[in-house]
């Protein structure tokens, strides 16, 4: 979590008073949440990461425990890149009507435009929230959504924001040591 402190002047860069949530329009990882009063006495904490409401509007999703930490991490579709109405996902099987979970592409439902797995999820960003398992520190960030070699296994990697530790976050039921057989999910 981050903590919004000004000069010792308390005086926002915006005047008295600043935006209102409202007034601000935020996307998923943006810190969309403004205070009335930017006084260094009313300091108000901001999430940079909004929590998914719905299973529907993620591609990836993960609750576990990472050495003695935690780690929740998330990432959400991505707009259609030709017509900007939807999100993208994966094609849809006409006889069980549900998603093919093994697909190569990524479909947009309403203009029918395909993109192949690696390239879109290139594009898309992962959001986390855990506690270091070297520090204990509770904190949040956002990173590419991009799988990286840790110690032989494919993992998204973090860096703690105060002790700067890198925290992986693996592929389900991967053991330290054992080389990742496959791209599949």
């Amino acid at each position: 979590m981050t903590t919004i402190s000004w000069p010792s002047s308390g005086v926002a860069p915006y005047g008295e008073t600043g935006p209102s949530i409202k007034e601000v329009v935020g996307e998923p990882g943006v810190a969309a949440a403004f205070s009335q009063n930017y006084s260094n006495e009313n300091r108000e904490v901001i999430s940079i990461v909004k929590e998914p409401e719905s299973m529907a509007e993620l591609v990836y999703f993960t609750q576990r425990a990472v050495g003695s930490g935690y780690v929740k991490a998330w990432v959400y579709k991505g707009l259609c890149p030709k017509c900007k109405k939807s999100k993208m996902g994966k094609p849809i099987d006409e006889k069980t009507k549900k998603p093919k979970i093994r697909a190569k592409e990524y479909v947009c439902p309403s203009c029918g435009y395909s993109e192949e797995k690696k390239a879109h999820e290139e594009t898309l960003f992962c959001e986390v929230k855990y506690t270091c398992p070297q520090c204990k520190f509770v904190g949040e960030t956002t990173v590419p959504y991009k799988r990286k070699k840790f110690d032989g296994m494919d993992a998204i990697i973090f860096l703690c924001e105060k002790c700067k530790t890198k925290i992986p976050i693996t592929k389900k039921l991967k053991e330290k040591g054992t080389a990742d057989a496959g791209d599949d999910e």
